[in-house]
């Protein structure tokens, strides 16, 4: 699946998140985790999968 077909899917909120996290400068894991409010194993499953794609 590519990211067309996965912005497809997303809400307009969680397209605005995923872009603004691209032009961010990096960002930890632990600032994505309270920025997200996920668990952080859940947060790096998340980023891990956005990764391979």
């Amino acid at each position: 699946m590519n990211f067309y077909q996965i912005r497809q899917t997303m809400t307009d909120d969680a397209y605005d998140i995923v872009s603004a996290f691209s032009m961010a400068t990096s960002l930890t894991l632990q600032a994505i985790v309270y920025i997200t409010g996920q668990e952080e194993h859940a947060t790096r499953f998340i980023l891990e999968q956005m990764a391979s794609l």
